[in-house]
Parts: structure tokens; sequence; C-alpha cells
């Protein structure tokens, strides 16, 4: 294992070597400053190789030591370290065999067009993202949060060059079929050279957008209107609520828990009349699945808000990324006086009115047919309610939650990331589409059932122009879902062309005109 460790500063003191003997012969008048094709790619080539052994070391080593910490009583809990492991091995091979080819095209075309210069710059700045991105991988493997320092010279610098990579490789694929047996495209034309350079320097450009837009988030502050005749104590005034959403928070890459205490505690500040603020999951990552403390830390601005109100505040359901945490995370969100309900419904009085809130689990595949039959006993459970809110992670699922009643009904969810991928946060473009569309599922906005259960997008939602995010919905249905962006991230920096939200919600249920007079 020593050597292993040892063998990178063997590599980096033997390249250093040569790129100073590189130097100093470029300097002399009887040389001639001509680059070398092969030097760089292979020295890139040979410490990458030796990063990504010391990475799996690290990450097996560490994961089997988990395997002890394990709760018994689950009878999976023995598979979990090894599927992390092999995730994170086998991003770190696809990372090391697609990252050796990338930069040796990329060099070989500065060496070409800019000269040696250049070409030992570009290859410096290589070996430093290289060396960061198995770094982080390692410390995925160990599961422990970082400071913010790490984050910005490790994180975020390693999360770029990874997605680079994998944006290179479909780019550079794509454009190999268009271009097959073209004319246009012999070796050594212009239009060649011109696309090999845009297709090495395009993927970087677009992931350092993705990181932006990651980091970035936008406020909206959106209304939803129901006309309704269930009013019990202002049947001619109605009444409303003040919501504030947080979900897919995933302490971790890219929100440490500083940062999410500073997003909630600027929400608290800027709005004293909230009445409820609703987590709907996803708290945790690889990283923070150890780190004890740092969601109640990051959360502890609640658990003031709360004693100064005379209702329960906080309400949370669980995420896919909470499934192995469970204990963790009820115990963590019950010190903020956060209430985490997993198929669970409890009733809160609001100002004289009865609000209901059902929490549901996150289902799987193979379990999601029974959310259906859940829902209705835990809905059917409150009488004399004015309003519901159900807190339902996965948007997809809106088509099991069948209406029960005529009760008004807000059922908030996230998980899909706003989308991930797609142009309405680029300038100039009046569109709100995003990748998902292609799928049918639902990505962000408010959302009503058709007759056969399917999302629908609400019209004025639709009609939004470029960053006109706020949206007043009125509707005579019982029932909207409104789906989240997202509060954080996780994984590679994709969230391009849209961005993560904050905000506030309002909640109304006004009275129909026959009860008005």
């Amino acid at each position: 294992m020593q050597a292993i460790v040892r063998k990178p500063f063997v590599e980096l003191l033997k390249i250093f070597f040569t790129m100073s003997r590189i130097s100093s012969e470029k300097s002399s008048p009887s040389s001639t400053s001509q680059f070398d094709s092969s030097f760089f790619p292979c020295s890139f080539r040979n410490l990458s190789r030796t990063l990504f052994l010391i990475t799996v070391s690290i990450v097996v080593t560490s994961r089997l030591h988990f395997h002890h910490h394990v709760d018994p009583a689950d009878p999976i809990s023995w598979l979990r370290p090894y599927v992390v492991s092999f995730l994170i091995v086998a991003a770190a091979t696809i990372h090391h065999f697609i990252s050796v080819k990338y930069v040796n095209e990329l060099l070989l075309v500065i060496g070409d067009v800019f000269g040696l210069m250049w070409a030992e710059v570009i290859f410096l700045s290589c070996l430093y993202l290289q060396t960061v991105t198995f770094m982080q991988l390692c410390s995925n493997g160990l599961g422990t949060m970082r400071d913010l320092q790490w984050r910005y010279t490790v994180t975020r610098p390693a999360s770029v060059w990874l997605l680079t990579q994998i944006s290179w490789f479909a780019f550079a694929f794509t454009l190999r079929k268009i271009l097959v047996g073209r004319p246009e495209a012999s070796k050594g034309s212009m239009i060649k050279r011109v696309l090999h350079v845009l297709t090495l320097t395009m993927p970087l450009c677009l992931c350092i957008l993705g990181l932006f837009h990651t980091i970035t988030p936008i406020e909206i502050n959106n209304s939803v209107t129901f006309k309704s005749n269930i009013v019990a104590n202002s049947p001619k005034e109605g009444f409303e609520l003040k919501l504030f959403q947080l979900t897919d928070i995933h302490l971790g890459t890219f929100m440490s828990d500083k940062q999410l205490h500073n997003i909630v505690h600027d929400t608290l500040e800027r709005h004293p009349d909230l009445d409820l603020v609703l987590l709907t999951g996803d708290f945790y990552t690889v990283e923070s699945s150890r780190e004890k403390k740092a969601l109640s830390n990051g959360l502890r601005s609640l658990k003031t808000f709360a004693e100064s109100k005379s209702h329960p505040v906080g309400w949370a359901c669980p995420g896919n990324h909470d499934h192995d945490v469970q204990e963790m995370a009820r115990e963590e969100l019950e010190s903020v006086h956060v209430n985490y309900l997993v198929d669970e419904q409890r009733v809160v009085e609001i100002r004289g009115e009865k609000v209901q809130i059902v929490g549901l689990d996150y289902r799987f595949r193979k379990s999601v047919e029974s959310l259906s039959r859940i829902y209705q006993d835990l809905a059917s459970k409150a009488v004399g309610i004015s309003a519901r809110i159900v807190l339902l992670h996965n948007p997809s699922h809106f088509k099991y939650i069948v209406p029960v009643d005529t009760v008004p009904t807000l059922i908030l969810s996230g998980h899909l990331h706003g989308g991930q991928f797609g142009v309405r946060s680029f300038p100039l473009i009046s569109s709100d589409w995003t990748v998902l569309r292609l799928f049918s599922m639902p990505d962000f906005g408010f959302y009503f059932q058709n007759a056969n259960g399917q999302a629908i997008k609400f019209e004025e939602q639709s009609q939004l122009k470029h960053m006109e995010l706020d949206v007043d919905i009125v509707t005579n249905m019982t029932q909207v879902q409104y789906v989240h962006s997202g509060t954080g991230f996780y994984g590679l920096p994709l969230r391009v062309g849209t961005q993560s939200e904050r905000g506030v919600m309002t909640m109304r249920i006004e009275p129909t005109e026959t009860q008005r007079r």
C-alpha cells in the first residue's frame, strides 16, 4: 500500500524533471522548438493510472470497514457498502479511460495550434483536475463532508472535470457518426479541425455553465387559489396559508450545513408570518450519510421559529436518498421541531382552520402501486378539515393520489431537480422546455390531473416568458400538485438551464360565489 501511495510522487518528479529539461533545450539557441506529441499524454496516462489504483484501494478498504457499523436488523444492510464501492470504482474506471483519451486529443490540438508553452499550461491544468477528481472520489468513498476550502479547490473543479469527460465522449461520438463518409470531413480539412476544437471546448463551457446554474438559486414566490365551499370558520372571507418548501437539500457536494442555514435563516427573517415549513425529502448524500448533526445544524433556525408559533410549523417526508438513514433523519429533524411523517398524517389548527398534513414514504417501482391505497386510508382519517397538504417526494407518483373528497389539496414534490437540462434560465429564450418533457414527466411548476390521471401543466405556467417565474393559479379543482426545482443538487453539475429554487408559496382557500352571498 505504501508503494502505491508513493508512486504518484515519483511520477510527478519524473514529469517536472522532463518538463524542465524540455524548457532548457527550447531556450538553447541551437535547439528547434517543436511540440512533443507523446510525452505529455504518456505522462498523464501514467499518473492517472496510479491515482486510479489509489482511489480503488481507499474506497474498497473504507467501505468494507463501514460494513461493521451497519444495522444487523436490516436484512440487506450487508450489501449496501459493496454497492456503493462498486459504483464509485465504476465511476473512477470510466473516468480514467475517457480522461486519458480526452487529454490526448486536447494536447494534440493545443500543441499543434498554439505551440509548446500553451500545451504545458494545459497539461499542468489537466494534472491538477485529474488529481482532485480522484481525491473527490476517495472522499465520497469515505462518507464524510468537507469544509469550504475543499469544496472550492477540489469538489467543484472535480465535478466539472468529470462531467466534461462524459459530455466530450457524447459530443465526439455524435459528430463522428454525422461526419462519416462526407467529403467536407476529410482528414486535415478546415471544417473537421474547427469541429474538433468545438468538440473539445464546448463540453467544458457547458459544464462550467451547469456549475453556475447549480450553485445560484432563483427566488420564486407563487400562489394557488382554490375555490371551495369548505371553509369552516371563515365561510365568506376564506383564509390563506404561507408555505416554505425545502426539497432535495442533498447535504454534501454542493450544499453545506452552513449554506442550508443561510437559506433557512434568511427566508424566516424575511417572512416571519410563515405558517408552515415543509420538507419533501432527499436530505442526505453519500458524503453526509454519516455526518450526525449536519442536518439539524443547517435547520437550527427552525427550532427558534417553531417555538414562537402556537402550532407545529415543520413537517417532512423522506426521499429516495434517505432510506438508509431513516432513524438518523428522524432524530435530526425532531431535534429542531420538524415532524417526520412516513406514511402518517396529522391535523394542525391554524387560525381556527383545521389543516391535514399527509407525509408519504418514497416507494420504488415494485411497491408504488400500494401508494393509492395508503393515501386514501390516511386522507380519510381527518374530518372537518378546510385544507390538505400532501408531502410526496416523487412527482411521477401524482397519478396514484386519487381524490377522496372535495377538500382543497395541495401536493408538494421535488425529486427531478427542475428537469436537469432545459432552456428556461437562458436569456432571450421564451420557453420553459426541459428534457423531461420528452418523457411526459412533470419537471417543475403547477400540475393538475386529467381524466386519465396524467399530470398536465397549468396553462398559466406554460405561458411564462423568460425569468417571469412567479405565477398565480386560480382553480375550481380540488387537487393541485407543485413540483419544486430543488433547494440543492446531487451528483454531477448537470443543472444546465434549470436553476435551483427558493421562495415562499401562498395557498388560498376562497369561498365560491354562492357562499359569498
